[in-house]
């Protein structure tokens, strides 16, 4: 017999393979964007990022140039994600009727509800981040404290540091519905995501963790097929297998982003359909 969350993220992959000609019409054009996007970066940055050399700290452009990809995905894939959350809650038609790149007030209350909850993210990040930091400064101090009272400090740090991350984990999974009340055009708030949540907090953490597993083994898999066939081509050709597989890994990377997106909103569209099979929606703030 199979898990909850065993049986829920194989529904999950087995739904984002049978909607298959659905997630290329709706998903190919932004994957274009951000592969293009990516493979400028690699050939701005990715000679000069193979030869940096180790123990010294890159130029400024390293950082810059991926966050602002970053941004700029999350930019293009917003409308994708609004879409394809109607279309696991409401169902094909719901879903056609839509522009691939539509900017409306589904999209800008979701990616408002994004920006809200990085920041109710961050802030709990911080203070947990630095709690442990000032516990790390008193261990260091080579005159405040015996050596058996830091070895004790350092665990205790440690353990309050999975506290927090883990507390960050479980909030952001009770929360995770205000998405699908944006992209639904409902109304939204933390307290009814809440509430709708209780009971459902590990098969959403398990699930997206799965999922997550799933992107990772095939970025993994075009890391391998991004070696063999630079190594076959550096054999051939005399080119640089380290560029060759840096542009196949590049691909796989905007695959596994795009591949991550559709299933952890197909997560939360058809956890939202279990959910108000049996309870009403709430409403308040």
């Amino acid at each position: 017999m199979k898990f909850p969350v065993v049986r829920t993220t194989v529904s999950v992959l087995d739904y984002c393979w049978r909607e298959r000609k659905l997630a290329m019409h709706f998903g190919l054009r932004p994957l274009l964007i951000v592969l293009v996007l990516n493979v400028a970066a690699v050939a701005l940055i990715g000679r000069e990022a193979l030869s940096v050399p180790e123990g010294t700290m890159p130029d400024e452009k390293f950082f810059i140039l991926p966050l602002a990809i970053n941004l700029i995905q999350m930019a293009v894939y917003l409308p994708l994600s609004v879409t394809w959350l109607r279309l696991v809650v409401l169902g094909e038609e719901a879903a056609r009727s839509r522009s691939i790149f539509t900017f409306g007030p589904a999209e800008r209350r979701f990616f408002g509800w994004q920006i809200a909850s990085f920041f109710a993210a961050l802030a709990i990040l911080a203070i947990g981040l630095g709690s442990t930091y000032a516990l790390a400064m008193l261990i260091e101090d080579p005159t405040l404290l015996s050596e058996n009272t830091k070895i004790f400090l350092g665990f205790l740090a440690l353990g309050w540091m999975c506290i927090w991350g883990a507390a960050l984990l479980v909030g952001l999974m009770r929360v995770t519905m205000i998405f699908v009340f944006a992209a639904l055009d409902q109304p939204v708030s933390f307290r009814a995501a809440w509430t709708m949540t209780a009971g459902f907090t590990r098969l959403l953490l398990g699930a997206t963790i799965l999922l997550a597993l799933a992107s990772v083994a095939v970025s993994l898999l075009f890391k391998v097929v991004g070696f063999i066939v630079g190594s076959l081509a550096a054999v051939i050709t005399s080119s640089e297998i380290d560029l060759i597989a840096l542009a196949i890994t590049t691909l796989g990377g905007c695959v596994t982003s795009l591949m991550f997106w559709l299933t952890a909103s197909t997560l939360y569209g058809l956890v939202y359909k279990m959910i108000v099979k049996d309870v009403p929606l709430p409403t308040g703030i």
